[in-house]
């Protein structure tokens, strides 16, 4: 039996590249400074109760604007567990490019680092949830 843990769009933080709009339905990123490029927000999720450390997927639920999502780090404390090239459209990775360590620190909890790329100023990508699955 499988086991996920889930956050709410609104709980992603801006990194370089992108500004949030943050709404009762989750998180518009745009591009920042406006135009197009690439981008990356930040996500933390916590473990969830008795599940094993070892991830097998993430999924992002979003709408894409002229925008795609190009690369989903997944860390573990500081380290790095996964780091996955996303196709074009795709908003599930499942399974995950296993790197370095290949499990979490269950002390730790999880941090996604969602690298997004801009078509146009008018591109956003709006985040209604992201979850991992166990």
């Amino acid at each position: 039996m499988s086991q996920s843990t889930a956050v709410h769009g609104n709980s992603i933080i801006p990194g370089a590249g992108v500004s949030i709009q943050y709404s009762p339905i989750g998180a518009v990123v745009h591009p920042q400074p406006a135009g197009a490029g690439v981008g990356v927000f930040y996500c933390s999720i916590p473990n969830p109760l008795n599940a094993p450390i070892a991830a097998k997927g993430v999924k992002i639920d979003d709408l894409r604007v002229l925008t795609n999502v190009t690369d989903v780090k997944l860390y573990s404390g500081n380290a790095l567990v996964s780091s996955t090239d996303v196709p074009a459209g795709n908003n599930i990775m499942f399974p995950l490019t296993l790197s370095g360590t290949a499990v979490g620190n269950d002390d730790a909890g999880w941090c996604l680092a969602v690298t997004v790329e801009f078509k146009n100023p008018a591109s956003s990508i709006t985040v209604y949830s992201l979850s991992i699955q166990f």
